[in-house]
């Protein structure tokens, strides 16, 4: 049945009049909001069932005016990740109701590769074109159309300068933008606190560097991620190891200890490596550390090794043998048994390459940050020994990993155009139409739910005020939602456990992630306790 939609005739508090300093922080969405929006639930359980109120039927509507729902409650599209459905509306939009928006536009900056070397347009800009495509023949977006630009940023060299001058330009464009993707050269460390704080667009950020709940509240309401805040990831996994691991043996892990004995056989001793992409960037292993004293686990400082590879030259995580040699050295010398691993890629292969010349076989406790969950990048990229693969298990807090077919990502861009065919076998591919896509989708999201008055403010509300129907399907994506404005859209995880003789969803990538009861999904806090399901039973993934 078509939505009428109603828009707000007042004005909400202001989000940040501007970063960064807050001069109010938005606690709650105005109450004489349409209830088309959702219901108003903003608890940690959004979206588990509550339907949006219905709505008048509307008569008369051109047939190619209204979308078409999908599902019960009804969502836009049939990605499960998908907002409530806003099937038709009409009325006076406010015409230009901020910095970026008309009558008829929402202009959306793009930093990215826009053109190759030989000057033919670049894989992520045609990615973004036709998804910004569906998006747009989709999406309730009150008489307004999405116009991308495509920014063709610096080198990606990771420097603040670098980035800091392409936020400049992307600030200065004319027509002004009113909002931006993540920075595809880098993970947009420096960009994004400058387009965002600085200039008061909104910018969406790289997901699997995800920032911290002060990094997110620097300017609220203008910096979002797709990922869980990397605080509440860490303490999940801090969580989870007290319900799962804590006074167990270190039964996956291999080799012998300092004193010649089965390390399996040995009480679990955990370490912990935090690798940030950057150097400058602030430390998050507390809530960590605070949960597992929970259940009486104390990790001496010795055994937490910050930054352990560095290159002062750049600024950018290294690769360094001699330095990786000497971390996995100190933890072997300690008897640690389980490594939280809280690196990225290359540096988790860097590290299993250098436990591999000493004849160190721990546990490698994984999760999201640095792309440790992938099945991409800790082969391809991360060039992991097998045989400390062997040893990787976790959480995961981003969907599975599917055949790229069965992807919503390579379905949305087969409709806008019938000759896409599988991204494969280079599977790389895979992991960028998924950040392209999950991140439009976060943005869309906002752009229908914040009404035909778009501006920072009701963008922020709309998402904050939403109930997302996250139904429950055989690709186990995963629960999302903004509730109490929280600025990060995943709100659960699952556990996996890595495969080396797996069937991939991808053929030019041996192995596969693992995971338990199919994928089933787990809200902040509440996983199961005892037992071991990893690295044994089936191993479900590729459907």
């Amino acid at each position: 049945m078509p939505l009428a939609l109603r828009a707000s005739h007042e004005p909400p508090p202001a989000v940040a009049e501007f970063a960064p300093a807050v001069q109010q922080q938005v606690k709650q969405a105005p109450s004489q909001q349409s209830s088309q929006f959702g219901n108003g639930n903003t608890g940690q359980n959004a979206g588990t069932g509550s339907r949006p109120s219905p709505s008048p039927p509307v008569l008369n509507v051109p047939g190619n005016e209204v979308h078409h729902c999908v599902g019960d409650p009804p969502r836009q599209i049939d990605d499960p990740q998908s907002p409530p459905c806003v099937a038709y509306w009409q009325g006076n939009n406010g015409g230009a109701t901020a910095r970026g928006v008309t009558a008829s536009t929402i202009y959306l900056a793009e930093p990215t590769d826009c053109t190759t070397s030989d000057g033919s347009q670049g894989e992520s800009a045609l990615e973004y074109t036709e998804l910004v495509n569906f998006f747009n023949s989709h999406f309730e977006l009150y008489n307004r159309t999405v116009v991308p630009w495509c920014y063709q940023t610096s080198n990606g060299s990771a420097l603040q300068s670098t980035e800091d001058s392409d936020a400049d330009n992307v600030a200065a464009h004319t027509p002004a933008v009113f909002a931006s993707t993540m920075y595809r050269s880098g993970d947009g460390r420096y960009f994004t606190p400058r387009i965002a704080c600085e200039y008061h667009i909104i910018d969406v950020t790289y997901y699997l560097n995800p920032l911290t709940t002060r990094e997110m509240h620097q300017c609220p309401g203008y910096i979002y991620q797709y990922t869980m805040d990397f605080d509440t990831e860490a303490a999940n996994v801090g969580q989870w190891a007290c319900a799962r691991l804590v006074g167990h043996n270190a039964v996956h892990a291999k080799g012998n200890d300092n004193l010649a004995r089965p390390m399996q056989d040995d009480p679990r001793k955990f370490g912990i490596i935090f690798q940030p992409f950057y150097q400058d960037q602030p430390g998050a292993v507390q809530p960590l550390r605070n949960q597992l004293s929970v259940c009486g686990v104390s990790i001496p400082d010795r055994d937490v090794l910050t930054n352990p590879v560095v290159d002062p030259s750049n600024g950018a995580v290294p690769e360094d043998p001699s330095q990786a040699n000497n971390a996995m050295l100190q933890l072997k010398n300690d008897g640690v048994t389980s490594i939280f691993c809280l690196c990225n890629m290359f540096t988790f292969g860097a590290f299993a390459r250098a436990a591999d010349s000493q004849s160190y076989q721990p546990e490698w406790l994984a999760s999201t940050y640095g792309g440790l969950d992938s099945s991409v990048y800790t082969v391809d990229l991360g060039q992991t020994p097998t045989d400390q693969l062997s040893q990787l298990f976790g959480l995961t807090f981003r969907p599975r990993w599917i055949p790229p077919q069965e992807e919503p990502y390579y379905q949305a861009m087969r409709e806008t155009d019938p000759s896409q065919n599988p991204k494969g076998p280079d599977s790389v591919d895979v992991e960028v139409d998924q950040e392209v896509y999950r991140n439009l989708l976060m943005l869309y999201s906002g752009f229908q739910m914040a009404g035909p008055h778009l501006s920072p403010q009701t963008f922020a509300d709309g998402l904050a005020r939403t109930t997302f129907p996250n139904p429950d399907t055989p690709l186990r994506a995963g629960h999302v939602g903004f509730a109490g404005y929280t600025y990060s859209m995943t709100i659960d995880g699952a556990e996996f456990w890595w495969g080396n003789n797996q069937p991939s969803p991808y053929p030019d990538t041996p192995g596969a992630n693992c995971y338990v009861q199919d994928g089933i999904r787990h809200e902040s806090g509440q996983w199961p306790k005892g037992g071991d399901p990893f690295f044994n039973g089936p191993c479900y993934g590729v459907t």
